[in-house]
């Protein structure tokens, strides 16, 4: 635990400040494949308004039970097809050497911050910044 805390001290720039910010508001929601994971708790404010909105009555067309599921239905199907595309971006940094600092699921989608091997030329660098990007769209 000691050893990835200090990967996440060694990120410099924008990335270590949205990794921090990150942690301020969300909470640890376990790990996925060793990584961590983290949900937003803007995401589980507009989760609860969903709720209610489907709770309030006015599609009286069909049981309240129905929208509830429906509800959470959707959103899990949608937190599941996000975290598979970071996931996606992750392994793909894993196996250009680098390692997942954390997972955040957000209302936006999701970020995958990730930590790259160093001593990589700027063409490596480069190489594997495409790779990562496209793994992403392509899980």
């Amino acid at each position: 635990q000691e050893k990835f805390w200090l990967k996440v001290a060694a990120m410099q720039g924008l990335g270590g400040t949205g990794n921090q910010q990150a942690k301020d508001c969300s909470f640890d929601a376990g790990h996925v494949a060793g990584a961590p994971l983290r949900i937003s708790w803007f995401l589980v404010f507009f989760f609860v308004k969903q709720l209610i909105d489907a709770m309030d009555g006015s599609r009286r067309d069909m049981p309240v039970w129905f929208r509830i599921a429906e509800v959470t239905g959707n959103e899990l199907l949608l937190l599941l097809t996000v975290l598979c595309h970071e996931m996606g971006h992750g392994t793909m940094a894993r196996r250009c050497g680098g390692e997942i600092s954390q997972i955040l699921l957000w209302p936006f989608g999701g970020i995958c911050f990730s930590t790259r091997p160093q001593g990589r030329t700027p063409r490596q660098k480069l190489v594997d910044g495409l790779w990562i990007t496209g793994a992403g769209p392509a899980t």
